[in-house]
């Protein structure tokens, strides 16, 4: 039931009044009204206008009380309808009249009579005079006194007496009238009466002869042929938004007409405005879905704005709901349609449809000043990623080359290959591993081995991928940067700790909305701190965001989408993931099933047909939010966005150490087979290094390679092998001694032969001899040559250096060799230094 109330003043015409009484009626009638309630002194006019508006016919049937009907009379105003039922207290009797007087007078005496009794004698003082000038206050004894009045009851007196709560009497006797033909004229005529049983005072009714509207003998429709339901809705763009009506009075499709709530300084003197609302327009998402249903279902609707103007939140004190869930409660409108959100708490108050809309709850924040950052050139990658990437990996894989090459036969053979064929190092396999990375043209040594190159080669792959995505993004960093607050979600520190943050950290949401609701009951904490930052309205959240008062503001996903894809310069962004997902969906009061489950059907059709999506693409998409959308590209690289490539590095140090091990393989087993099939040296057309290992020079410079490289490894050894190489230097100083020795006796020899023939010869002497001295010459130098003879023997006392390394390493064209020459006892022969010692020391 609708209740609508006319206003009027006494001292207005009749036909303003009935002009005016027939727009509030087409106005504020629902369409599927089909019996009125007359209560009003002047229901003459208001009947005079419901003819005007067509609400008189066989289709509507009207009821009339006590005050519109006045003192009936036999004959019946031209303006009550035929088949106006009429109830009043008095009949056209007029001993009637008088007996209901009598009978009124009685139950009050007695219901006195009754409460003086029941005072036991109590005196019920006033504290006020008829005669004071000053307002009398209320009088505490009076409230005891009607208390007493209202609670008495007889029903065995000779009038029973009995109140309600009200205070109304239980014992009434009410005429049924009814608006009838009488020849010419309408003339009314009693068909019943209402009335209150004897002792029980149970309320009866009697009928008999009553004509129906139109003077027919059935009564009208209860349902017409399209239904109409009253319908509350809410703003909240974009699924309700509020415009104003054009300069012909009417909406601009595709906007629907609406009530919403009269507000003087947003609508000025309206010619609209009545019984607090003006008529405006109603566009968004919501409302073309209500044009959608009102299409299929076949309804007619008035939709009006809910007075206190929330969605609905429980008062955890008295239980009791306001906004929309109120007033489908209380009866004031068949559904409520807007983006009302599914709770549990609303879900036990209201009934709900399947959600036509998925929405949580989302956060967005606004865009700072413009900066460019100082340290742009590491925003490509997170702090996580750079150093996974020049600490973990750069060393991890630098020691991995080093540890493969210092293993690897062909490379430094544990320490085996003289540094002076191989210089490679870890320090040198960094210097190589960080030119790779940043490809710089520097001089770098570069391994031998077959695992250290194969690693090499995947770090050149991971510095390509790691170059290319730096490059890529690079760019997107170093121009100029809108920071924000990027909050991560509900669970942010800065939202769970905001006085952490200095500035302490000022976040919101709408009051009385579901986002307050599920903060209230899941986060206690918070709820209790942003409280003082709470607004009545996202447009007061967004500026309160823009002017920096809040940092962040939380509310449904779906409208501050909206919010952002409209915003005039972009200055709004979504962060953090939703969270509470749940959905939109009609309301209605609890027990409309049929209905529910008739909207049900056809919002699941129109999700299947797609209707649903094109009507969130529509309205939910923006400029701003599709930029913001392609924007997200440039976020930072994260160690999960590396991923492929560390598993790429890890896989190459795990093949490089299955290669090192192939490596020791084939140079201990495989070579010596694969050296009788290749006699012709293709394998150094596939791989020098593989052809060399198989060749006889390179086996012999391998064995001159391993026995340089020879060391002992204790002093026993280290003392033996001293020994052999002392025996062994002496015993060549030996041999080249007799050496000598031979070619000076050779030389003696031939020179005495020389001698003899020269004295029994009468040959000249040969040229440069003299006979004078031939003799003496030739004796002289004969005992010469001997005595260098003599001192080219080898000499019995003389013995190695202690040191044979620094034997070794004398050189015999130094200083130093000089300076051994000056010692009488000491002998320089083949880089060796030899002292003089006695013969039983040799």
């Amino acid at each position: 039931m609708k209740e609508i109330i006319f206003e009027h003043d006494d001292t207005e015409s009749y036909p303003n009044m009935t002009k005016r009484a027939v727009q509030f009626l087409k106005r504020e009638t629902p369409k599927d009204n089909r019996i009125f309630l007359l209560h009003s002194s002047e229901a003459k006019t208001l009947l005079d206008a419901a003819a005007e508006a067509g609400l008189t016919t066989y289709k509507y049937l009207w009821i009339l009380t006590s005050q519109s009907i006045g003192i009936p009379t036999k004959r019946a105003s031209r303006s009550f309808p035929v088949g106006t039922i009429g109830v009043s207290y008095l009949s056209t009797d007029s001993d009637y009249v008088d007996s209901v007087y009598k009978k009124a007078v009685e139950i009050g005496v007695a219901t006195w009579v009754g409460a003086l009794q029941k005072l036991n004698g109590r005196v019920l003082q006033p504290d006020f005079t008829c005669n004071t000038s000053v307002p009398a206050s209320q009088w505490i004894g009076g409230q005891e006194l009607y208390t007493i009045m209202r609670n008495f009851e007889d029903l065995r007196g000779t009038v029973p007496v009995s109140f309600d709560q009200n205070g109304l009497s239980r014992n009434v006797e009410l005429n049924v009238l009814n608006v009838q033909v009488d020849g010419y004229s309408n003339a009314w005529s009693e068909i019943g009466r209402w009335y209150a049983e004897e002792r029980t005072l149970n309320p009866k009714l009697e009928l008999k002869g009553i004509t129906w509207p139109g003077d027919k003998k059935i009564p009208p429709r209860g349902r017409p042929e399209r239904r109409f339901f009253s319908i509350a809705t809410l703003e909240e763009e974009p699924y309700v938004m509020y415009t104003k009506r054009n300069e012909k009075g009417a909406c601009n499709p595709p906007a629907v007409s609406c009530r919403i709530v009269y507000n003087r300084t947003l609508h000025g003197d309206d010619p609209t405005a009545a019984n607090g609302t003006v008529q405006w327009c109603c566009a968004g998402l919501s409302i073309d879905l209500l044009q959608i249903l009102r299409t299929r279902l076949e309804f007619d609707y008035d939709l009006f704005e809910v007075p206190d103007r929330t969605c609905g939140v429980k008062d955890q004190n008295t239980g009791k709901w306001n906004g929309l869930i109120k007033t489908l409660q209380e009866g004031g409108a068949d559904m409520a349609l807007t983006s009302l959100q599914i709770t549990p708490n609303r879900a036990e108050a209201v009934e709900f449809t399947v959600p036509y809309l998925e929405t949580g709850t989302a956060i967005i924040v606004s865009l700072r000043n413009d900066t460019i950052s100082a340290y742009a050139i590491l925003e490509p990658y997170d702090y996580g990623a750079w150093c996974l990437i020049l600490f973990i990996s750069v060393h991890s894989v630098g020691a991995s080359i080093f540890i493969f090459e210092w293993l690897s036969p062909r490379g430094l053979d544990q320490g085996r290959t003289p540094m002076r064929e191989h210089s490679f190092s870890l320090f040198r396999s960094f210097w190589l591993i960080w030119a790779m990375l940043f490809g710089a043209a520097v001089s770098a040594d570069n391994p031998r081995g077959v695992s250290a190159r194969f690693m090499g080669n995947v770090w050149a792959l991971f510095a390509l991928v790691f170059l290319a995505s730096y490059t890529a993004n690079l760019a997107a960093f170093m121009i100029t940067k809108n920071t924000y607050y990027d909050l991560e979600g509900i669970t942010d520190w800065r939202l769970n700790s905001p006085l952490k943050h200095q500035p302490p950290f000022k976040f919101a949401t709408v009051f009385n909305s579901s986002t307050e609701e599920n903060l209230r009951d899941n986060h206690p904490s918070m709820y209790k701190y942003m409280r003082d930052f709470n607004t009545q309205s996202i447009k007061e959240a967004i500026n309160l965001l823009r002017r920096g008062q809040i940092q962040a503001f939380i509310y449904d996903a779906s409208p501050l989408q909206f919010q952002v894809g409209i915003d005039k310069n972009c200055q709004l962004m979504l962060v953090g993931k939703p969270y509470a997902m749940s959905g939109y969906a009609v309301a209605f009061p609890k027990g409309q099933t049929e209905l529910k489950e008739e909207m049900d059907d056809l919002i699941l059709e129109l999700q299947d047909d797609g209707e649903l999506e094109r009507l969130r693409k529509y309205w939910l998409s923006g400029p701003c939010y599709s930029k913001q959308r392609i924007g997200q590209s440039s976020q930072r690289l994260r160690e999960l966005n590396f991923t492929s490539a560390f598993i790429l590095l890890a896989s190459g140090i795990v093949l490089g150490g299955l290669l090192l091990v192939m490596e020791h393989l084939y140079f201990r087993f495989g070579r010596k087979y694969l050296k009788k099939y290749d006699k012709c040296g293709c394998c150094a057309l596939v791989s020098i290094s593989m052809g060399k290992s198989l060749t006889f020079e390179q086996t012999i410079m391998e064995a001159i390679d391993l026995k340089k490289r020879h060391k002992c490894k204790n002093p026993i050894c280290e003392t033996s092998l001293w020994k052999i190489r002392h025996e062994l230097d002496l015993a060549l100083l030996k041999i080249e001694k007799l050496n000598k020795e031979l070619r000076r006796e050779k030389n003696l020899n031939a020179l005495t032969s020389s001698r003899h023939e020269a004295e029994g010869s009468s040959d000249p002497l040969p040229i440069g001899w003299k006979d004078n001295e031939a003799g003496a010459w030739s004796s002289d130098a004969i005992d010469a040559k001997h005595g260098e003879v003599e001192n080219l023997r080898p000499e019995t006392n003389m013995r190695r250096s202690p040191s044979y390394t620094q034997a070794v390493t004398s050189d015999p064209t130094s200083e130093s060799e000089a300076q051994l020459q000056e010692y009488s006892d000491l002998r320089y022969n083949d880089g060796k230094v030899y002292q003089k010692v006695d013969n039983d020391e040799v």
